[in-house]
């Protein structure tokens, strides 16, 4: 049973299967693939959008900018100042997160309508997350996704379009 365990021993050098068949065959050996990893590493940039001043790859903060409004967002903002994907996704997370005072408002002045008024609200809130949700991936995924309204904005402050 010790020996199904490759760890008992630290000094005993781990050989996997399969090794030393194509020094057999004939072939030279290749060295193992490198483990890469979302934020550092030979892949850390994907989609190519270059680097930014957190050390992380640049669809991982745009993606994370989403989150903790207006904290986040507007710490990725003003510290983020060479990478426009990264600007554009936390420009674009504070004005859906401005977006929100307005529905907080809309929503509360709105139930006080009964039926149509809660229904109003709760589709309002679903489209809220829905947009939220939408930059999320978008972020993630390096895509420059312009949402409705606050996407043009967005865009227009950053200069993205010339």
């Amino acid at each position: 049973m010790a020996d199904d365990y490759p760890y008992d021993d630290p000094k005993k050098p781990e050989v996997p299967e399969g090794a030393g068949k194509a020094e057999e065959a004939g072939e030279p050996e290749r060295p193992p693939e490198p483990e890469t990893s979302p934020f550092a590493g030979p892949h850390a940039d994907p989609y190519g959008l270059g680097s930014t001043r957190f050390g992380l790859a640049a669809h991982v903060v745009a993606g994370l900018s989403y989150f903790f409004w207006p904290v986040l967002p507007l710490i990725i903002y003003l510290m983020e100042s060479d990478n426009r994907f990264v600007r554009f996704h936390a420009m674009q997370s504070l004005l859906l997160g401005v977006g929100a005072l307005v529905v907080v408002i809309a929503a509360f002045v709105l139930k006080f309508v009964p039926i149509f008024g809660w229904l109003a609200s709760l589709a309002l809130w679903v489209g809220f997350l829905g947009l939220v949700i939408w930059g999320i991936v978008s972020g993630f995924t390096g895509q420059w996704k312009r949402l409705p309204i606050v996407g043009e904005i967005a865009a227009q402050q950053l200069k993205l379009d010339g």
